[in-house]
């Protein structure tokens, strides 16, 4: 008699005991897909310092070639102020000459710099 009246009660906390297990189940499930949400949230962090750092150095190269373009074209100058005609007349060609080939070096030397970026 006594276990027919405690039937009902141990149905009911197996019932409570099945949900607490379903429960503690999806919180392992939750909690999982958030630890993979933060782990994904740190790498994805990490990737953009280091692109970031990546394109600082091309910018940096790259204003540096543009100063070698900009004093390339300052040294040519003489070259391309004057037309074809006076070119025998002006002074000092082969100075002129040997500052645009330097200037032309340098700047070759950092666009190659910059592409192996």
């Amino acid at each position: 008699a006594e276990l027919a009246q405690m039937r009902p009660k141990v149905n009911m906390m197996q019932t409570k005991l099945e949900q607490l297990h379903k429960k503690v189940e999806e919180g392992k499930r939750e909690h999982s897909k958030r630890e993979e949400y933060e782990k994904r949230k740190q790498e994805e962090k990490k990737d953009r310092k280091a692109a970031s750092l990546v394109l600082k150095a091309i910018s940096d190269r790259a204003d540096k070639a543009q100063k070698a373009l900009l004093h390339l074209e300052e040294c040519a100058k003489p070259f391309t102020s004057v037309g074809e005609t006076d070119l025998s007349s002006m002074e000092k060609p082969l100075t002129v000459r040997n500052a645009v080939t330097t200037a032309s070096d340098g700047l070759s030397s950092l666009v190659g710099e910059a592409k192996e970026c």
